[in-house]
């Protein structure tokens, strides 16, 4: 059995839904928003079709901030990591 407290913390990237198809959109920063006000659609990786990637960050930060991580979308990172826990005993 593989030890996984041993496994340094990773970050997972800033992600929104495909209103269309539901799959992972990961806009580059700050790439694609110059991109949307520049008029250069965005497209799905998922289904390839044109995706309104203000109306999607919007929505997501509106109906799925903490799932999505809308904080992320501001620049912000999220951590994780994995730490030991012993039944009976107190985290502090």
């Amino acid at each position: 059995m593989t030890n996984t407290l041993n496994k340094p913390p990773f970050t997972l990237p800033a992600w929104v839904m495909c209103p269309n198809c539901n799959a992972p959109l990961q806009p580059e920063f700050p790439d694609d928003i110059e991109g949307y006000f520049g008029g250069r659609a965005t497209c799905c990786p998922g289904c390839g079709k044109a995706v309104d990637l203000w109306d999607t960050l919007v929505r997501a930060a509106r109906k799925h901030f903490m799932l999505t991580g809308a904080f992320q979308l501001l620049g912000c990172r999220k951590r994780f990591f994995r730490s030991p826990s012993i039944k009976g005993r107190s985290l502090r």
